[in-house]
Parts: C-alpha cells; structure tokens; sequence
C-alpha cells in the first residue's frame, strides 16, 4: 500500500534526513512560517484601524498628521467634498467637512482646520 511509510532502520532514516543532529540555523527555512515575536512593535500602537485610515500623510511638501492643521485653502469651498457617498466616505462629523489633500481625503473642522481623520485616496476606487 503507498499510502503506509515503509519502515527503515535508524541508520536508513539518517541517511536520508542530513539536517537531523544539525544546528537550527542550518536547517531549511520555511518563508510560510513565522516565529513569534517578543515583543510588539513600536508602531503597532499607532497602526490604523481600518483598511483605509491614514494617521500621517505628505501634502504641499509638508508632512500632516491627526491634529495638526491646515492651509487656509482647504478650508474653502473649492476644497471641499460634498459628495463623500460617491468617493466611499463616512458622513462627516458635525462642524466638519472632507477635504482632499496629497492624493488623501481629510476631514477637517470647519472654525480651525484641525485634522479629525484621513483616509487614502484608494478608498475611492473600492
């Protein structure tokens, strides 16, 4: 029956296994295995919560993260996205609006310009 393996003795079974006896690093890797980690890393408290969420992102040469505020221009009309259904958004929260920046969408509020949230532009496309 192929199925059933065929015994062997053990000096058979060295023969044909060269990396039994062999320092761990010696052995073959396999690339699908992973080895835990011990420890979390640093980013990881910072990564997004959903697929599309961006917590920085590059506009106007300059980098912007949540919180931080924006040029006066995106606080105008032209700026502004009134039709965030059709680009995948969230509605926006009160006293804010969507805005685009550096290839992102950002909800900015409307007195300040402060960054509530951004997501990246892929969302548009899913």
């Amino acid at each position: 029956n192929p199925a059933q393996p065929v015994p062997q003795t053990p000096d058979q079974q060295n023969q044909q296994d060269p990396t039994q006896g062999a320092p761990e690093s010696a052995m073959p890797q396999d690339p699908t295995q992973t080895r835990p980690q011990a420890e979390t890393p640093p980013d990881a408290a910072q990564a997004p919560k959903e697929p599309y969420e961006v917590t920085e992102f590059f506009s106007d040469s300059r980098r912007y993260t949540i919180g931080d505020t924006v040029p006066e221009k995106y606080r105008s009309k032209t700026y502004e996205i009134t039709e965030w259904q059709k680009r995948h958004l969230p509605a926006p929260e009160a006293d804010s609006h969507w805005t685009y920046m550096g290839g992102n969408y950002v909800l900015i509020t409307k007195g300040e310009g402060k960054i509530v949230k951004a997501k990246s532009g892929d969302i548009f496309f899913h």
